[in-house]
């Protein structure tokens, strides 16, 4: 079969899983989870993993920092070009969410600083993204040979782009691949949270381990590894197997067949994900008068139509940022919106 009658097939074949799947949904005994029910965005994860890593006890120990060290360290062991994580050693780290708009910053004094990326939804990587963060890292005082990049995606299927490092001469990639570590939310935070972190929560630890357990029972949703799911995930892959025609002996070409729709879909849903993101420029353009002129109502010593302060950048447009003490409101204000749009 070739690729274009396999992209037909594909698409012919939705409507069935579909079908089933709901139908399947609807059999699911009663569940609740707070952060579903709040439709929680790709930023929220970014505040969430930064509260449990900001977790301190009152004799002064990051248990949950040094517990996400000591797992990142392991991980590195088993990528050969990872081996510098291993000189990370925690003093005394601040981790913030948000600020140069990098997802997840651990800084340690000026001993080491860690660059997390999340892209739990699998956002496209923006032009020179990983290399604007290392930037911004390197101007806050650290020196290039002490700054981390963990890049955070849903599953291994999806690596930083080449364009994230940098362009030309300026590309970081190789410079960074000996502290550069690639983790997913489903191989990786997932197991890290349900084995090494809620096993160790205190008894008298109660929000904490309520967090994690409602936080982890959201990711094993988000994945369909809850318990609760597995008849049904049962019933969608005997569906799968009976479309494809996958035989009991013989595995190798079960194994085939799998690969080459699993790689249609992969460049179906990667088409899918370009119109999204066109759709959401093609609105993005139109909001932006009304937020400008918002602005200027707002803040009527300010004009909004120049360029007299820092900037959001995005192509062909320049929001300005108030440079003043409502300047953190104002920017925590526009990630609300983004989150919500995107």
């Amino acid at each position: 079969m070739d690729k274009a009658n396999i992209e037909k097939y594909i698409l012919e074949f939705i409507p069935k899983y579909r079908e089933l799947y709901l139908k399947e949904a609807e059999k699911l005994p009663y569940h609740i989870n707070l952060l579903e029910e709040i439709k929680v965005s790709e930023n929220a994860h970014s505040r969430i993993l930064t509260k449990l890593l900001q977790q301190k006890t009152t004799f002064g120990k990051f248990e949950i920092v040094e517990s996400f060290i000591w797992y990142i360290k392991e991980k590195a062991k088993l990528k050969s070009t990872s081996y510098e994580f291993e000189n990370i050693h925690i003093k005394n780290p601040y981790i913030s969410h948000g600020k140069g708009f990098i997802d997840l910053w651990i800084r340690d004094n000026n001993d080491y600083a860690i660059i997390v990326e999340n892209k739990i939804n699998d956002a496209p990587d923006m032009e020179k993204q990983l290399f604007r963060y290392i930037k911004t890292t390197e101007e806050d005082g650290f020196d290039r040979k002490n700054i981390y990049v963990i890049y955070l995606s849903s599953t291994y299927d999806n690596p930083p782009k080449e364009h994230t490092w940098g362009e030309g001469k300026e590309n970081c990639k190789e410079e960074f691949k000996n502290r550069f570590l690639h983790l997913s939310f489903r191989e990786d935070i997932l197991t890290w949270l349900t084995d090494y972190v809620l096993p160790n929560v205190r008894l008298k630890d109660r929000y904490l381990s309520s967090a994690l357990e409602q936080y982890i029972d959201h990711l094993r949703g988000y994945y369909n590894l809850r318990d609760i799911n597995k008849n049904m995930n049962m019933k969608l892959q005997e569906l799968i197997k009976k479309e494809l025609e996958l035989s009991d002996d013989n595995p190798q070409g079960n194994l085939s067949k799998l690969e080459e729709k699993k790689t249609v879909v992969i460049n179906i849903s990667n088409q899918i994900d370009a119109l999204i993101n066109h759709e959401k420029f093609r609105l993005w353009k139109e909001k932006i008068p009304k937020w400008k002129d918002a602005l200027k109502k707002d803040y009527p010593r300010y004009d909004p139509s120049k360029n007299e302060w820092p900037g959001v950048y995005i192509p062909g447009e320049e929001i300005p940022i108030l440079n003043d003490a409502s300047k953190k409101i104002l920017v925590e204000l526009w990630s609300m919106v983004c989150s919500k749009m995107f």
